[in-house]
């Protein structure tokens, strides 16, 4: 395949012609220049569901006294608070291992959206005489965005790709889904807790990055598929 005709999806992207990203996908179906019917039968099916998608609409010159709609800072997975450019990464992950997400960023700031959605902030988490004995105090937690000692130094801040992610059960199953899930996108999971009742706790072990046209193909579906808060 050529230069060219590699760059098609992301060229489309970037200036929202989304039908025509979608045709170029079919392009991707080939090995040592040779269509693969499987592949073929894959892509076709990814066109379909990438134009059965919401669209983010093209930027359009705003008329004077009209308001720019500000980028979120989170994005909504399972109803849990995840930092916005992130989040299609995380969900990307999720959906390949077939789970969901039981808890992601519980920062103070974010207190009114976690509530709104049944969830707690870590001082709220720590706070429960049930669970302090479990659970990291405020300020130190990748659930804040702070290190705790084990991901990232004590108290340090943290970028947003590696904020903690809790999913699926602490069954060895469910662990090991994720770990294959991350390995299969090229992009390394860390369980930093690998026994008892944090051993489903996980995060990146770098900055993930879609890495051809087709993975930025499927991180715009994923945000395009994200509520926003």
């Amino acid at each position: 395949m050529s230069r060219t005709s590699s760059t098609k999806v992301g060229q489309h992207l970037r200036a929202h012609q989304y039908g025509a990203a979608a045709d170029a996908l079919l392009a991707w179906d080939k090995a040592g220049g040779k269509p693969l019917p499987g592949l073929t039968r894959r892509r076709h099916a990814e066109r379909a569901l990438f134009l059965k998608a919401p669209k983010p609409k093209a930027s359009a010159t705003l008329k004077p006294g009209r308001a720019i709609r500000p980028k979120p800072k989170y994005l909504l997975i399972d109803g849990c608070p995840c930092p916005y450019d992130i989040a299609p990464y995380v969900a990307r992950v999720l959906r390949k291992a077939g789970q969901t997400a039981n808890s992601i960023y519980r920062g103070d700031d974010a207190r009114d959206l976690l509530h709104a959605h049944g969830k707690r902030t870590q001082r709220e988490i720590h706070a429960d005489p049930r669970l302090a004995a479990i659970s990291n105090p405020p300020g130190f937690s990748s659930h804040e965005l702070r290190g705790d000692g084990v991901v990232g130094a004590r108290g340090a801040v943290l970028p947003p790709w590696r904020v903690g992610v809790d999913s699926g059960t602490d069954h060895w199953s469910d662990v090991s889904a994720i770990a294959r899930a991350g390995k299969a996108l090229g992009w390394p999971i860390e369980h930093p807790y690998a026994r008892g009742v944090e051993a489903h706790h996980w995060n990146f072990a770098r900055k993930p990055k879609a890495r051809n046209p087709i993975q930025r193909a499927h991180i715009a579906l994923e945000r395009a598929r994200l509520p926003r808060n």
